[in-house]
């Protein structure tokens, strides 16, 4: 004897999902709509905002009042300078620990570098939309 049903490999649906449920005629939450929400304990805000170097407590390596792709390529050429510091001092004396200035020179640079990058994301946006 043959059994024509359909077998599946994954157990039944929760009763929830079902058209039969109890629980599918309660609506659904409305959207927040407010500049904050709540999500897994964390509260998050709506605005846009890239928050700044100094809230985070680094220090501003750049002029702001320059052009930022002037600024990115002198922070790069300021980060192939350390880098190259720091390839010497290592070289020269694997033990010291004045290595360490460096690298936080190095972490503080790239982090300002990602910083202008994402200032400039903005205006590719803009671009992207007027073609």
């Amino acid at each position: 004897m043959v059994d024509n049903e359909f077998v599946s490999q994954w157990p039944a649906p929760p009763a929830m999902f079902s058209r039969d449920g109890e629980f599918e005629k309660v609506p659904p939450k409305a959207p927040a709509r407010g500049k904050t929400y709540s999500m897994f304990g964390d509260v998050y805000t709506t605005e846009d905002k890239i928050p700044d170097l100094e809230e985070s407590g680094r220090k501003v390596l750049f002029d702001p009042k320059e052009k930022r792709t002037v600024e990115l390529r002198k922070l790069n050429r300021m980060l192939l300078n350390k880098f190259l510091r720091l390839v010497q001092s290592l070289c020269s004396d694997p033990n010291t620990e004045a290595y360490r200035t460096e690298v936080e020179d190095i972490e503080n640079l790239l982090i300002n570098m990602h910083y202008l990058a994402n200032s400039l994301r903005t205006d590719q946006a803009h671009q992207n939309v007027k073609r």
